[in-house]
Formats: C-alpha cells, sequence, structure tokens
C-alpha cells in the first residue's frame, strides 16, 4: 500500500485499521503523544484500569505499543496518518540501508540469545522484543534461532544476523575474541576498538558489526551488540543511519536522551570503520 501525502510517497507492509471511537484508537492517540502509565491512560480515556489493561496487552501484542517500566508508549516507528478519510491510517517503516538489502539476497538466520540460563554465565536473554525493531527493515521472512540452536545444528557458517552481546548470546561470545570491535570481560564488558584504541563504559553505546563470517568466508555476519539491553536496541534503531553502505564496515553509536523522558531520541556515530 503506498499513500500520497504532502508531496511524499509512504510505503507500508502491513495496515491496521481501528474505528475512530475504538478504544484501542484512543489508546495509540495518546501513546502516540506522550508515555503515560495505567492509572494516567485510564482517567485520559475514562474507561476502568482492567478494562484498559486488556486493551493494552492486545496491542502489545500486535506490536503497536511497549511498556518500559511502569509506562507504556506507542513505538515511534508507527505514525498515525490521517488523510481525507479520518479512518485511513497506516504503520510507516524506515528505509532499509543496502548493505542489509544485499544481505537479505541469501538465506540468512537471526540469532537472539536464549531466554534460560546458559553459556558460561547462565544468563538469560530479555532481546525478544527487539525483533520488533529489526523486523521493519526485513523484508523476508528468515528463521530466529536461539543461540543454543545455531551451536547445536552447526548453523555457524551459515548468514547470520546476532542480536546481543557476548554475556546472553553465546555466537556474540564466540565472535567476541576475532572481531576488531569487542567486549572486554577484565574492564566490565566496556567496548574496545582497534582502530581507535579507545574503550567505551557506558551503557547507552553499542557495536554495528557487517563482515564475512569468521567461520565460513563464504558468508556475512551482521553483529548487533551492547554493553547492556539499551546498547543493542539502539544499534538496531540506528541502522537506518547508514542507508547508503553496502561494503563491510563496523561502527560504534550512541544513543541520548535529550528531553530525560526515558526514551532515545538522538543517536550519534562515534566511529565507523571499513573492514
Amino acid at each position: 500500500m503506498k499513500i500520497v501525502k504532502d508531496n511524499r510517497i509512504y510505503s507500508s507492509k502491513e495496515c491496521r485499521f481501528f474505528d475512530e471511537k475504538s478504544i484501542e484508537f484512543k489508546i495509540l492517540y495518546h501513546l502516540n503523544l506522550e508515555s503515560l502509565s495505567l492509572k494516567e491512560l485510564s482517567k485520559r480515556i475514562g474507561i476502568y484500569p482492567q478494562l484498559l489493561f486488556h486493551y493494552l496487552n492486545k496491542l502489545i501484542k500486535m506490536g503497536f505499543i511497549i511498556k518500559i517500566g511502569k509506562k507504556y508508549k506507542a513505538f515511534p516507528s508507527y505514525f498515525q496518518i490521517i488523510l481525507d478519510n479520518p479512518e485511513e491510517k497506516f504503520s510507516f517503516f524506515p528505509k532499509v540501508p543496502k548493505f542489509l538489502k544485499n544481505f537479505q539476497k541469501n538465506e540468512f538466520y537471526i540469532v537472539i540469545g536464549s531466554p534460560d540460563p546458559h553459556g558460561p554465565f547462565s544468563a538469560r536473554s530479555r532481546d525478544n522484543h527487539l525483533l520488533f525493531y529489526l523486523g521493519q527493515l526485513i523484508s523476508s521472512f528468515p528463521m530466529v534461532k536461539f543461540d543454543i540452536d545455531v551451536i547445536n545444528h552447526n548453523l555457524l557458517y551459515k548468514n547470520l544476523i546476532i542480536v546481543g552481546g557476548p554475556v546472553t548470546n553465546m555466537i556474540s561470545y564466540k565472535l567476541n575474541t576475532i572481531l576488531k570491535l569487542r567486549f572486554l570481560q577484565e574492564f566490565n564488558w566496556n567496548i574496545y576498538s582497534e582502530f581507535s584504541n579507545k574503550m567505551y563504559s557506558e551503557e547507552n553505546i553499542g557495536i554495528i558489526y557487517y563482515s564475512q563470517n569468521p567461520f565460513n568466508l563464504d558468508s556475512e555476519i551482521i553483529l548487533l551488540a551492547g554493553k547492556r539491553k539499551l546498547g543493542t536496541e539502539i544499534t538496531i534503531k540506528s541502522l537506518p543511519l547508514f542507508l547508503d553502505l553496502e561494503e563491510h564496515f563496523c561502527a560504534i553509536v550512541e544513543g541520548k536522551d535529550l528531553d530525560g523522558d526515558g526514551y532515545i531520541d538522538k543517536i550519534d556515530i562515534l566511529e565507523i570503520n571499513k573492514l
């Protein structure tokens, strides 16, 4: 579906229609404006919290909103576009970087850490929700595998998009000693760059690494990893900053919360290097 508004063309992968008077519409309207708690949103809309909780869970499962702490917020990638017909609304998806398009030409797997305790640190991954952000940029339908399944089924030699750092994702852990941007366990998993000889300790910083797969040079990998979950999320949200890149590269990105509302609203590229 394509919509033209103000001489700009918008595309959507999926359309969801809500009646203007529906509770879902009212929820999305308010959460697009600001983050609200269940109690605050209940007062705005005028329905009991118990009933509102049901609709919020429904919209979370549909991928429209997210809960962070005690507050709910609509995903920033969803814009409510109101045309002549006020009931025609759609989801806007950002542009896809050239390198990601090229990567998708072959079969690939997205690898996330297992939610169960595993690996040398007995860690649980909580990166599943990040697949929503990544899914906006992927036109095909790849297989999603847990890191332990990639190891057990000997898939390391495949084209892989690895999500998460070396503590929670064992594929990231295996790559960590090989790559020129890496996490240093002896320094509380700070990020180290061989290119600049700098170390980054902040939790709002992450690595993007697009290269040949060290386990099979005929395949490729894309690593999206942060010191913590926030850093990994920032790497995925930063991908549209690299629209024109096609060749192998690696970068370090930093997210900033400029208005102090608890959400990242600006991403800077601290380093970018060709491989």
